[in-house]
């Protein structure tokens, strides 16, 4: 054969038919993915056309190299026929025709491979137009959902505002008819009955505003700098006064050093951390335990991330309910909705503002031993530092001792101390404090501040206390440290010489007051109260105060309730009635 009749190609690994084939299989994997997407109701397909275009690719590079081998195919076939000819004749006619029969071939090849670019441009072009058309759908379907969510939003809105307008006067009457001293048992009974009830009414109807706020995109998070011991006493105050109401133990410690300030939602972040408590009080029979551990885990730059353990020993979850928990309108078992009450929201509602404070919960659970949640935010760090006020200060070098047998608290109680100035020393043990406190004394150093936890298992805070004052002459200022229902060991703790109560967990703040209340009680000096509610309330007794209502039921509740406070109400129906200062 004439060296420059032959023919190469870069691609021989497969025939001709193979990548013919190829081209073939293409085409039918473009025909069934059109059928495939016609019939994507549910569009799983999405919106991408990458798929599409990788098998038209693959169409235009099997349907070329096929074309070209088939070429090559039909050069060398030609020529394998005309190199016997050459050596024989010098007639061009059988040329001619071979050519002819190589033109028609080429001419076919080409013919089919552009007929197959052509029908999978055709079939893309389809595709692309099916996509386009479901894109465009998907928008008005949006736009419709924005709306419908927005109307549906308006008109929560405007149902909570008339529903809680006769609630507030169901509520409000309630509480101006408990007033009433004379009431008969079973009546007031009763009252408290139907208040518990509208309470929870008015719960249920904040559940499903806040979930509707939720789905709409429309709730936001602030970010304020707040007080973390008020923050914290608010949800104490709230938790433990319903522990003591069903017979359950209550208990709230910090670990480690925690600030006195934070940037951050409180509000929100309250309501998670009460929402949690809260079913941990409602899903714990008596006796039980509920506690919440507080820890600052760590700190990155301005950012602080802050660890809530809750944990109770109430009647649990399976594990297999677990990760249902957090879906509206969950409940394990339906006869817990009559047992215990509740919407089935606050769950729910708990994840999405954990989540929208790029926070993180867990949850532990067992049947029948209890529950752990363990919520974790990151909030914004203060450098606000709670400030002595000029008419408090603390003696220098003040020996003081801790004694509280849990470790953890002593050492957040540490750091309280060392926050204030005061270097404290620490002890486990009651009877080694005993042994301390008296070497100090009979050494003609005795401590100055004692610190001591109420429950402890070998001596409580109040036999404690005798035992220091069977010696110690009463020279020794001492605090007790317990929960939030210290009420009723009051009486008892100042007979056994205890100097001064204070309420778990210890911040900077009530903390310096308490110990500054309690040395100048010891140096026979009076201490007043910067403010109280008793001051605040008399402060307005006897005052003129206007009040702007249109309802008539809650203007009459509104002045009967200041009327209670005697305190004199004159009504305005609306903002036009209101007088003219310059009248006055």
């Amino acid at each position: 054969m004439p060296s420059w009749f032959q023919t190469s190609s870069s691609v021989k690994t497969l025939s001709t038919e193979s990548y013919l084939i190829l081209a073939l299989w293409a085409i039918l994997g473009f025909l069934v993915f059109r059928y495939l997407l016609q019939h994507d109701t549910e569009h799983h397909l999405g919106r991408s056309t990458i798929a599409w275009i990788v098998l038209l690719g693959l169409i235009i590079f099997t349907s070329s190299v096929w074309l070209r081998q088939t070429t090559s195919q039909t050069i060398n076939h030609s020529l394998e026929a005309l190199e016997p000819h050459f050596a024989e004749t010098s007639d061009f006619s059988i040329v001619e025709s071979l050519l002819a029969s190589t033109e028609r071939a080429l001419s076919t090849a080409v013919f089919v491979q552009a007929g197959l670019i052509v029908a999978a441009l055709g079939i893309l072009f389809r595709i692309y137009s099916i996509i386009q058309k479901r894109e465009k759908q998907a928008e008005v379907e949006k736009a419709l959902a924005e709306e419908s969510s927005r109307a549906k939003t308006s008109f929560l809105s405007n149902m909570s505002h008339e529903i809680r307008t006769p609630m507030n006067a169901i509520i409000g009457l309630d509480n101006i008819a408990l007033r009433d001293p004379d009431l008969p048992s079973r009546t007031r009974t009763q009252l408290e009955k139907i208040g518990t009830s509208a309470r929870h009414l008015l719960g249920l109807i904040n559940d499903i505003l806040d979930m509707s706020r939720i789905e709409s995109g429309r709730m936001v998070l602030t970010d304020e700098e707040f007080s973390f011991r008020e923050f914290i006493e608010q949800i104490n105050i709230i938790i433990n006064g319903q522990c003591v109401d069903k017979g359950l133990h209550y208990e709230c410690n910090l670990e480690g050093q925690i600030s006195d300030y934070y940037y951050g939602d409180d509000m929100k972040l309250k309501q998670v951390l009460i929402n949690i408590l809260g079913n941990s009080v409602k899903f714990t029979n008596p006796p039980g335990d509920v506690t919440l551990n507080i820890k600052q885990i760590n700190r990155d730059g301005d950012y602080c991330t802050l660890r809530f353990t809750m944990k109770d020993t109430g009647i649990g979850m399976d594990k297999e309910f677990i990760p249902k928990l957090f879906d509206a309108f969950s409940q394990e078992d339906a006869t817990a909705t009559n047992q215990y009450g509740g919407s089935g929201l606050g769950m729910a509602i708990t994840r999405n503002f954990v989540e929208m404070m790029n926070g993180d919960i867990q949850v532990e659970s067992e049947k029948g031993v209890g529950s752990t949640f363990t919520v974790t935010v990151k909030l914004r760090a203060s450098d606000r530092r709670y400030q002595l006020s000029e008419e408090i200060t603390l003696p220098k070098n003040l020996m003081t001792l801790i004694v509280d047998d849990d470790e953890i608290s002593a050492e957040h109680s540490q750091f309280v101390f060392d926050a204030i100035g005061i270097h404290a020393e620490y002890v486990s043990s009651p009877y080694q404090a005993i042994q301390l406190i008296k070497n100090a004394h009979e050494a003609g150093h005795p401590y100055q501040l004692v610190v001591t936890d109420y429950k402890m298992p070998e001596l409580n805070g109040l036999e404690l206390t005798r035992r220091i004052r069977e010696f110690d002459e009463g020279e020794t200022a001492i605090l007790l440290l317990t929960g939030y229902n210290w009420d009723i060991i009051e009486d008892e703790a100042k007979t056994e010489g205890v100097d001064g109560i204070l309420a778990k967990p210890l911040f900077s703040d009530n903390t310096i007051k308490a110990i500054h209340s309690i040395l100048e009680q010891k140096k026979g000096n009076v201490v007043t109260p910067v403010s109280s509610t008793a001051a605040s309330v008399s402060s307005i007794a006897g005052r003129r105060i206007l009040v702007a209502e249109d309802v008539d039921e809650n203007a009459e509740i509104l002045i009967d309730l200041l009327d209670l406070e005697d305190i004199l109400c004159e009504r305005a129906e609306n903002g036009e009635c209101l007088p003219d200062p310059a009248d006055q």
